[in-house]
């Protein structure tokens, strides 16, 4: 994690920030949570360029069996990547 105080930023690793973009869309679209432009357009591109891996696939089928329902943002890419 970057953090510059000088300029009130804080930036994830790039490992994190696609799994953190589609969180970020999933509640956007189950619980409401409002999103700026802004953070809809940081989000799509880090959702682009740090595309769903095997193990965000493998999280998201843990998260089912407990909650009964699937990240959309997830598991429509993993349909492609557990193939």
């Amino acid at each position: 994690m970057k953090i510059d105080f000088k300029n009130r930023l804080a930036e994830p690793p790039d490992r994190s920030k696609g799994a953190i973009a589609r969180i970020y869309f999933y509640m956007s679209k189950m619980y409401h949570l409002k999103l700026s432009k802004k953070q809809k357009k940081l989000f799509s591109i880090w959702n682009k360029k740090f595309e769903v891996n095997t193990w965000e696939c493998k999280r998201d089928e843990l998260i089912f069996k407990i909650q009964g329902n699937h990240n959309p943002y997830v598991n429509q890419p993993c349909k492609k990547i557990l193939k």
